[in-house]
């Protein structure tokens, strides 16, 4: 990976990154007709399919990637991009689904 290796910390923190995802994807019944789906997420690191991504900031975007110099910001890409939007707690959106489709 160059001059900022994942160290130690950094490596925890992605396989926390990683197993939560596991466990997201597993609630949602998706691995139940193949399981070594599970086995594959589980074993192999999601950083080296992933070494940059970008997240909406205020004013446009930011690049979260293994390399930066600032390590918060190697911190934050070691934690991963989230599959799926989180809402806080009691907001109006966090029950929203989006519409049924309609046949025409």
């Amino acid at each position: 990976m160059g001059a900022h290796a994942l160290d130690r910390d950094l490596a925890e923190l992605a396989a926390g990154a990683r197993a939560a995802l596991v466990r997201e994807i597993d609630a949602s019944g998706a691995w139940a007709a193949d399981p070594r789906w599970r086995a594959a997420f589980e074993a192999v690191p999601r950083h080296l399919f992933v070494p940059y991504y970008y997240v909406g900031v205020m004013g446009g975007y930011e690049r979260r990637w293994g390399e930066s110099p600032d390590r918060r910001t190697r911190e934050k890409w070691a934690a991963g991009p989230t599959p799926t939007p989180r809402w806080p707690p009691g907001c109006a959106t966090a029950n929203w689904s989006p519409p049924a489709a309609s046949p025409r």
